[in-house]
Protein backbone atom coordinates (compact mmCIF):
# COMPACT_ATOMS: atom_id res chain seq x y z
CA UNK A 1 0.00 0.00 0.00
CA UNK A 2 1.42 3.36 -1.16
CA UNK A 3 1.65 6.12 1.74
CA UNK A 4 1.73 10.02 0.67
CA UNK A 5 4.59 11.78 1.15
CA UNK A 6 4.14 14.29 3.84
CA UNK A 7 4.67 17.25 1.84
CA UNK A 8 1.85 15.68 -0.04
CA UNK A 9 -0.42 15.38 2.49
CA UNK A 10 0.34 19.06 3.63
CA UNK A 11 -0.59 19.93 0.17
CA UNK A 12 -4.03 17.99 0.58
CA UNK A 13 -4.98 19.60 3.63
CA UNK A 14 -4.09 22.89 2.14
CA UNK A 15 -6.82 22.34 -0.81
CA UNK A 16 -9.06 20.72 1.32
CA UNK A 17 -8.70 23.90 3.64
CA UNK A 18 -9.08 26.43 0.38
CA UNK A 19 -11.86 24.54 -0.74
CA UNK A 20 -13.95 24.86 2.70
CA UNK A 21 -12.73 28.53 3.07
CA UNK A 22 -13.70 29.29 -0.52
CA UNK A 23 -17.11 27.04 -0.18
CA UNK A 24 -18.53 28.92 3.04
CA UNK A 25 -16.65 32.42 2.22
CA UNK A 26 -19.17 35.06 3.60
CA UNK A 27 -20.38 38.56 2.58
CA UNK A 28 -20.50 41.88 4.80
CA UNK A 29 -24.29 42.47 5.30
CA UNK A 30 -25.84 45.60 7.09
CA UNK A 31 -30.05 45.42 8.07
CA UNK A 32 -31.76 48.40 6.56
CA UNK A 33 -34.62 48.21 9.32
CA UNK A 34 -34.54 48.95 13.46
CA UNK A 35 -32.35 51.81 13.64
CA UNK A 36 -35.26 54.31 15.01
CA UNK A 37 -38.17 56.11 13.28
CA UNK A 38 -37.87 57.77 9.80
CA UNK A 39 -36.94 60.91 9.97
CA UNK A 40 -35.98 61.66 6.69
CA UNK A 41 -32.50 61.99 5.35
CA UNK A 42 -31.96 65.80 6.41
CA UNK A 43 -33.85 64.97 10.05
CA UNK A 44 -31.93 62.00 10.71
CA UNK A 45 -28.31 63.77 9.99
CA UNK A 46 -29.38 66.77 12.03
CA UNK A 47 -30.13 63.96 15.11
CA UNK A 48 -26.93 62.46 14.14
CA UNK A 49 -25.08 65.91 14.64
CA UNK A 50 -26.37 66.92 17.72
CA UNK A 51 -25.44 63.17 19.31
CA UNK A 52 -22.29 63.80 17.79
CA UNK A 53 -22.02 67.11 19.96
CA UNK A 54 -23.63 65.16 22.90
CA UNK A 55 -23.90 62.06 23.18
CA UNK A 56 -26.33 61.85 25.98
CA UNK A 57 -28.51 63.67 23.02
CA UNK A 58 -29.29 60.13 21.62
CA UNK A 59 -32.42 60.15 19.23
CA UNK A 60 -32.64 57.38 17.13
CA UNK A 61 -33.46 57.89 13.53
CA UNK A 62 -32.60 56.74 10.06
CA UNK A 63 -33.73 58.05 7.06
CA UNK A 64 -33.29 58.43 3.06
CA UNK A 65 -32.90 60.22 -0.17
CA UNK A 66 -33.36 58.59 -3.62
CA UNK A 67 -30.71 59.76 -5.63
CA UNK A 68 -28.79 58.44 -8.79
CA UNK A 69 -24.95 57.32 -8.91
CA UNK A 70 -23.11 58.43 -11.60
CA UNK A 71 -19.88 55.34 -12.22
CA UNK A 72 -17.46 55.43 -14.44
CA UNK A 73 -20.17 57.10 -16.98
CA UNK A 74 -23.29 54.81 -15.84
CA UNK A 75 -26.23 55.93 -14.12
CA UNK A 76 -27.21 53.43 -11.38
CA UNK A 77 -30.09 54.32 -9.06
CA UNK A 78 -29.93 54.28 -5.42
CA UNK A 79 -30.32 56.09 -2.13
CA UNK A 80 -28.88 57.78 0.51
CA UNK A 81 -29.28 56.53 3.88
CA UNK A 82 -28.60 57.59 6.92
CA UNK A 83 -28.80 55.82 10.56
CA UNK A 84 -28.33 56.37 13.86
CA UNK A 85 -28.17 53.13 15.56
CA UNK A 86 -30.44 52.10 18.59
CA UNK A 87 -27.20 51.11 20.81
CA UNK A 88 -25.31 54.38 20.09
CA UNK A 89 -22.33 52.91 18.76
CA UNK A 90 -22.30 53.74 15.36
CA UNK A 91 -23.84 56.53 13.16
CA UNK A 92 -22.96 58.26 9.83
CA UNK A 93 -24.44 57.94 6.26
CA UNK A 94 -24.54 55.14 3.17
CA UNK A 95 -24.25 55.13 -0.28
CA UNK A 96 -27.01 52.87 -1.35
CA UNK A 97 -26.39 51.30 -4.99
CA UNK A 98 -28.79 48.72 -7.08
CA UNK A 99 -27.58 46.10 -8.50
CA UNK A 100 -29.64 44.27 -11.00
CA UNK A 101 -30.39 40.81 -11.97
CA UNK A 102 -27.60 38.89 -13.56
CA UNK A 103 -25.19 41.31 -13.76
CA UNK A 104 -22.09 43.06 -11.47
CA UNK A 105 -20.61 46.53 -10.33
CA UNK A 106 -17.20 47.54 -10.46
CA UNK A 107 -15.77 50.95 -8.14
CA UNK A 108 -12.38 52.00 -6.34
CA UNK A 109 -12.78 52.53 -2.80
CA UNK A 110 -11.56 55.54 -0.62
CA UNK A 111 -11.06 53.56 1.85
CA UNK A 112 -10.91 49.75 1.19
CA UNK A 113 -11.41 49.35 4.53
CA UNK A 114 -14.64 51.09 5.73
CA UNK A 115 -17.58 48.98 5.72
CA UNK A 116 -18.71 47.70 2.26
CA UNK A 117 -20.92 45.37 1.27
CA UNK A 118 -24.73 44.68 0.91
CA UNK A 119 -27.38 46.23 2.14
CA UNK A 120 -30.46 43.98 3.33
CA UNK A 121 -34.04 44.86 3.90
CA UNK A 122 -34.40 43.45 7.61
CA UNK A 123 -32.02 42.68 10.80
CA UNK A 124 -31.71 40.56 13.33
CA UNK A 125 -32.82 37.96 11.39
CA UNK A 126 -36.45 39.38 10.27
CA UNK A 127 -36.24 38.43 6.94
CA UNK A 128 -38.00 41.65 5.11
CA UNK A 129 -38.59 42.39 1.03
CA UNK A 130 -39.08 46.08 1.83
CA UNK A 131 -37.14 47.85 4.73
CA UNK A 132 -39.14 49.08 7.96
CA UNK A 133 -38.72 51.48 10.54
CA UNK A 134 -38.81 50.90 14.25
CA UNK A 135 -43.08 51.57 13.83
CA UNK A 136 -42.96 48.67 10.98
CA UNK A 137 -43.43 51.65 8.65
CA UNK A 138 -42.20 51.00 4.78
CA UNK A 139 -39.21 53.54 3.90
CA UNK A 140 -40.28 54.38 0.13
CA UNK A 141 -37.33 55.18 -2.09
CA UNK A 142 -34.77 52.46 -0.33
CA UNK A 143 -33.55 49.95 -2.24
CA UNK A 144 -32.41 46.78 -0.11
CA UNK A 145 -31.73 42.79 -0.58
CA UNK A 146 -34.53 40.59 0.28
CA UNK A 147 -33.39 39.20 3.63
CA UNK A 148 -31.76 40.24 6.40
CA UNK A 149 -28.67 40.66 8.76
CA UNK A 150 -27.92 38.97 11.81
CA UNK A 151 -28.03 42.17 13.62
CA UNK A 152 -27.73 45.75 12.47
CA UNK A 153 -24.32 44.19 10.50
CA UNK A 154 -22.55 40.76 10.29
CA UNK A 155 -21.43 38.62 7.96
CA UNK A 156 -23.28 35.98 5.55
CA UNK A 157 -23.49 33.49 2.56
CA UNK A 158 -25.72 34.84 0.11
CA UNK A 159 -26.32 32.46 -2.63
CA UNK A 160 -25.79 33.41 -5.74
CA UNK A 161 -24.08 37.13 -4.57
CA UNK A 162 -20.13 37.48 -4.42
CA UNK A 163 -18.43 40.92 -3.18
CA UNK A 164 -14.57 40.51 -4.39
CA UNK A 165 -11.90 42.42 -3.14
CA UNK A 166 -8.82 43.68 -4.92
CA UNK A 167 -6.48 46.25 -3.68
CA UNK A 168 -8.83 49.88 -3.60
CA UNK A 169 -11.04 47.50 -6.09
CA UNK A 170 -14.50 45.77 -5.05
CA UNK A 171 -16.50 43.97 -7.41
CA UNK A 172 -20.36 42.67 -6.62
CA UNK A 173 -21.37 40.03 -8.95
CA UNK A 174 -25.27 39.25 -8.55
CA UNK A 175 -25.79 36.10 -9.67
CA UNK A 176 -29.40 35.76 -8.79
CA UNK A 177 -33.03 36.59 -10.55
CA UNK A 178 -33.77 39.61 -8.44
CA UNK A 179 -31.84 42.92 -7.62
CA UNK A 180 -29.83 43.32 -5.14
CA UNK A 181 -28.24 46.85 -2.84
CA UNK A 182 -25.18 47.22 -2.06
CA UNK A 183 -23.49 49.69 0.54
CA UNK A 184 -20.68 52.03 1.28
CA UNK A 185 -19.56 54.87 3.27
CA UNK A 186 -20.86 57.99 1.48
CA UNK A 187 -18.13 59.58 -0.56
CA UNK A 188 -16.20 55.87 -0.35
CA UNK A 189 -16.48 55.40 -3.81
CA UNK A 190 -13.64 57.14 -6.18
CA UNK A 191 -14.69 59.45 -9.19
CA UNK A 192 -18.47 59.06 -8.58
CA UNK A 193 -21.39 61.87 -8.30
CA UNK A 194 -24.78 61.91 -7.60
CA UNK A 195 -27.66 63.12 -9.56
CA UNK A 196 -30.31 65.56 -7.30
CA UNK A 197 -34.08 63.45 -8.05
CA UNK A 198 -36.75 65.58 -9.99
CA UNK A 199 -37.99 67.29 -6.72
CA UNK A 200 -34.43 68.71 -6.13
CA UNK A 201 -34.24 70.06 -8.99
CA UNK A 202 -37.34 71.41 -9.41
CA UNK A 203 -36.17 73.52 -5.97
CA UNK A 204 -32.70 74.29 -7.51
CA UNK A 205 -34.46 75.86 -10.54
CA UNK A 206 -36.84 78.18 -8.06
CA UNK A 207 -33.63 79.18 -6.42
CA UNK A 208 -32.11 79.73 -9.73
CA UNK A 209 -34.99 81.72 -11.09
CA UNK A 210 -35.57 83.86 -7.71
CA UNK A 211 -31.84 85.05 -7.69
CA UNK A 212 -31.64 85.91 -11.15
CA UNK A 213 -35.05 88.23 -11.14
CA UNK A 214 -33.05 89.71 -8.08
CA UNK A 215 -29.93 90.46 -9.96
CA UNK A 216 -32.57 91.61 -12.98
CA UNK A 217 -34.07 94.64 -10.79
CA UNK A 218 -30.70 95.38 -9.45
CA UNK A 219 -29.49 96.26 -12.94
Amino acid sequence: MRFFSAPAKILVLLVLFVAVVTSSRATTVRGGSTYGDNAGLLGCEANIAAFLADNTNLNNCEGSAATTFVIGGTSYSGALFAFLQPDGLASGVLDIISVAANSTLTFNLVNPLAPTGVFMCGSFGVDQTVALDSNNAAMSGLPCTTGSSPGYSGTLTLAGVQVNFSGNEVTFVNGTSTGIAVFTEDGNIQGTTTAPEPASLMLLGVGLLALGRKFHRAS
